[in-house]
């Protein structure tokens, strides 16, 4: 059985052909830049340069919803975003367009150039970045293009800036993402009460449970967020004790290096939270290297669902991996498509929208991998989670339970 893979190497009329992933390290600090923002807007961008970092989904018709989704390049998280996103939209006949960038500062730019277009999208998907978020979101309310910010919290000093969605600007429609600060929160409960479990069985069981954090830079957004909801979930109990947060370039390798020079100042440590599956995978490359049973001294816990993440669990390198998230970018076309037919979801679920985080442990690794496996998951029909095309359907449920459910429905079939 394969881990679910890109979608850039099969669709649903081609056999598939089972294919590693190959795992890059999640997106490093932006790139920084000398010019302003405003300099930065004045320059022109070719369709050529554009074109080289686009995959588009559908051939275009005159009735289609044109949506233009600008991601981060090359990191196993984004990449599954757009794994996702591409599937739902040929379900749902949406011409969705991808657009890799490699800093916030490139993703300024290919907005816009997009906005500069004769034949400009109908959406605009994109996750948000501080500082230069606010004029792509300015810049999109002129051209008259729909904005969706996706997976990222705006921080809290721009949201007294900009508003709500729909609130100071119209075209704004949405912002979808997972409540940070209660995810970091939660993945610490769940290694924390994992611990204590299995002490009971064993001379640890009076001990104190010495924490590992490892974060990255204060941006994007969600890092710092994490961070607060772990020292909160530690500040509930007074045998829980962090020895150390650390911060780190978001790459498996810094992490790797910054867990393994920790382990020998703290040889007591029990519990490693990592805020991304791949600074995950570095603790483990470490707690390896010093010759620690897997899983067992030491329990390593990760955020993002990512393929490594999953097989790291599956193994038992790690303990959980929370997330689902990646899939916000394919809900948020389920949302846009019913919203341009006149359905709109603002009633039911707001203008700002948070999903949760749903862990995947030892108990659910098996399901999930043969939902998720490459040659089942591209037969799920995404059209029953939109209102739209499933008159039938009374309220919006993106679960991972309700995707287990019309799984196994279908397979039964």
């Amino acid at each position: 059985m394969c881990l679910r893979m890109p979608r850039y190497f099969y669709n649903k009329s081609i056999p598939s052909i089972c294919l590693l992933l190959l795992i890059f390290s999640p997106l490093s600090a932006f790139a920084d830049s000398n010019k302003t923002p405003i300099a930065i807007l004045s320059e022109a961008i070719t369709s050529e340069a554009i074109a080289s970092s686009i995959v588009s989904s559908n051939a275009l018709t005159s009735d289609t919803i044109n949506v233009a989704f600008i991601s981060p390049c090359c990191t196993s998280f984004w990449g599954d975003v757009r794994d996702f996103s591409q599937d739902v939209a040929g379900d749902l006949g949406i011409n969705l367009t991808h657009i890799s960038a490699n800093s916030r500062f490139e993703t300024l730019k290919k907005a816009k150039a997009l906005f500069e277009q004769n034949e400009k999208p109908d959406y605009l998907v994109y996750h948000y970045q501080v500082r230069t978020s606010p004029l792509i979101l300015r810049l999109a309310e002129e051209a008259g293009i729909k904005s969706f910010i996706l997976n990222t919290n705006i921080p809290e000093t721009e949201v007294q800036e900009l508003g709500l969605p729909r609130e100071k600007m119209k075209h704004w429609i949405a912002h979808l993402s997972p409540d940070d600060t209660y995810v970091g929160y939660q993945l610490a409960d769940l290694l924390i009460r994992g611990k204590k479990e299995n002490n009971k069985f064993s001379s640890a069981e009076n001990k104190p449970i010495n924490i590992i954090g490892i974060g990255g830079f204060d941006y994007p957004v969600a890092g710092p967020l994490r961070e607060r909801g772990l020292r909160q979930r530690i500040a509930m109990e007074s045998d829980v004790v962090l020895n150390r947060y650390i911060f780190t370039d978001w790459s498996a390798e810094n992490a790797a290096a910054g867990v393994s020079h920790l382990l020998r100042i703290y040889p007591d440590t029990s519990v490693i939270w990592a805020a991304t599956d791949n600074l995950a995978h570095g603790a483990v490359r470490a707690i390896r290297e010093h010759g620690i049973d897997r899983g067992k001294s030491i329990a390593v816990g990760g955020i993002d669902w990512t393929s490594q993440g999953i097989a790291a669990v599956k193994s038992g390198d790690m303990q959980v991996t929370l997330g689902g998230h990646y899939m916000n970018g394919g809900w948020a076309l389920v949302l846009i498509n019913d919203f341009h037919h006149g359905l709109d979801f603002k009633d039911e679920l707001g203008t700002v929208i948070n999903l949760p985080m749903l862990p995947i442990t030892s108990r659910e690794v098996d399901q999930y991998i043969e939902v998720f496996g490459e040659d089942k998951w591209k037969d799920i029909d995404f059209k029953q989670y939109s209102k739209y095309f499933n008159p039938s359907l009374t309220r919006y449920d993106f679960s991972l339970s309700k995707i287990f459910e019309h799984n196994t429905i279908q397979l039964a079939q």
